[in-house]
């Protein structure tokens, strides 16, 4: 049998190193129920299970790390698992601005993460401005993929198709599908599939319950017209 620190060490290894979060929570959890008071084997496992998107079972740990060993990142990890269940935006925004104080010390990485966990949180509650000014602030240090998805979304949303298409182009060329043909046939799409382009792609970073629904049969007309055969 592993010890725990050996235990705490491949799991560290999974999370950090090889992205084999599955694994990593496996040992996570091993070395969490080898001692629960392990504040390194607890975060540990709030972290392997926050990055398979178990959110809701995430929180508990977070919440009693936050309680006994004070670390900005738990107001990080605990707003973004609020956000990601839906659970209660309003305390998900209460966590993300405690972190204003310290924004300013935090590297590149850090700030991007926290400038779009506050966006994500504004955009599920509506406030499609605010949301869209700090998605741009987030893409303007350095994010592109996600960022560009919620812009290109929220113009959509604000019925502006010109300013949605700009970012969705951006998204795409981001992806690599940027073929000349491929190009072509995105031209032949209606506006209706342009949009539901956008959730499609914007629904790579949600978890699986709270994914926008799209219309099979549109899903399909796009597919067609994008890759025929």
């Amino acid at each position: 049998m592993n010890t725990l620190a050996e235990k705490i060490n491949n799991a560290q290894d999974c999370l950090y190193n090889t992205n084999q979060y599955e694994l990593g929570c496996k040992y996570a959890q091993e070395a969490y129920m080898m001692n629960p008071d392990n504040s390194d084997a607890k975060y540990l496992y709030a972290l392997a299970l926050y990055l398979n998107d178990r959110c809701e079972e995430a929180l508990k740990y977070f919440y009693e790390l936050e309680k006994n060993n004070f670390d900005p990142y738990y107001f990080i990890y605990i707003a973004h698992c609020l956000c990601q269940t839906r659970t209660n935006l309003f305390l998900a925004l209460k966590y993300i601005n405690k972190l204003k104080r310290f924004y300013s010390h935090c590297d590149r990485e850090a700030k991007i993460k926290i400038l779009m966990i506050k966006a994500e949180i504004q955009y599920h509650m509506g406030d499609l401005d605010s949301a869209l000014n700090n998605f741009k602030k987030a893409y303007a240090m350095g994010d592109e993929d996600k960022s560009l998805c919620y812009i290109s979304q929220i113009y959509f949303d604000k019925n502006q198709p010109m300013q949605a298409m700009k970012y969705l182009r951006k998204v795409l060329r981001f992806s690599e599908k940027d073929k000349e043909e491929f190009w072509k046939n995105l031209e032949k799409l209606t506006y209706k599939e342009l949009k539901v382009t956008s959730i499609i792609l914007l629904n790579r970073f949600e978890i699986e319950k709270n994914k926008k629904e799209v219309d099979s049969e549109i899903y399909e007309s796009i597919q067609a017209k994008l890759y025929p055969e």
